[in-house]
């Protein structure tokens, strides 16, 4: 095992044996793994380089760090707790962004196998999401400052979907990150943030899962969060 991976492992005794090596090597960025790791993501989303748009296709460098970073739900939150921590580690005495949750599953907004929304719910569900989104760019004065992270980037959907809304509510420029992160997750069963579908659609709220295995894996992505501001400030 690497230097970081018997880091990790010693940081995490008890449940050390859930996480598969290359995993950790894959957001740490270890040697050979740095180009496609999550912490070189970090390091250019801090830094303005390297950016894309919603489908992936490269953007002009803007060489500033964003003020709002959108995490999508609810499978990237662990991933923002992990891009939280490293961000702290890695620049301590600069002004941190703010981090919030974008919720465009098909599963909230309805598709023809998740739920019957009528065009006028679907509607309705769209302006309340735009307003929401609207009124964090204004309080924070991020509509050019914006960034969304998504922890598996497949058919870009939700990037796309993402886009949209975030530019009816005035977002312009935004910069989307994306990897294959969430390949190789071992805790595909445990989220730290669910979705209750027991509410009657369109209201489908997103609720913290307080069980062991959830706050585990909020606590194991922060320890990863440490390792990869470590290799950060190798680069």
């Amino acid at each position: 095992m690497s230097e970081y991976t018997d880091k990790f492992h010693s940081m995490s005794i008890n449940h050390a044996l859930r996480w598969n090596s290359s995993f950790i090597s894959l957001l740490i960025g270890e040697q050979e793994k740095w180009p496609e790791s999550l912490a070189n993501a970090v390091k250019n989303l801090h830094d303005g380089v390297g950016r894309q748009n919603a489908e992936l296709h490269p953007l002009p460098n803007n060489n500033i760090p964003p003020i709002l970073i959108f995490i999508t739900a609810t499978s990237a939150v662990p991933y923002g707790q992990a891009i939280k921590e490293c961000w702290n580690v890695a620049w301590p005495h600069e002004k941190q962004p703010i981090f919030d949750l974008i919720d465009v599953s098909f599963k909230r907004f309805g598709d023809v196998q998740h739920s019957k929304l009528s065009d006028t719910q679907r509607q309705d569900l769209d302006k309340k999401e735009i307003e929401k989104l609207r009124q964090e760019g204004q309080r924070y004065g991020a509509f050019t400052k914006a960034a969304v992270f998504d922890e598996y980037s497949n058919s870009n959907n939700t990037l796309k979907r993402a886009d949209e809304l975030l530019r009816r509510a005035g977002f312009k420029d935004v910069t989307y990150c994306a990897g294959q992160w969430g390949l190789l997750s071992p805790y595909d069963r445990e989220r730290a943030i669910v979705r209750n579908e027991n509410q009657a659609l369109p209201f489908r709220n997103l609720v913290i899962q307080k069980g062991q295995g959830p706050q585990e894996l909020l606590m194991d992505m922060k320890k990863i969060g440490r390792l990869m501001a470590q290799e950060i400030l190798k680069h």
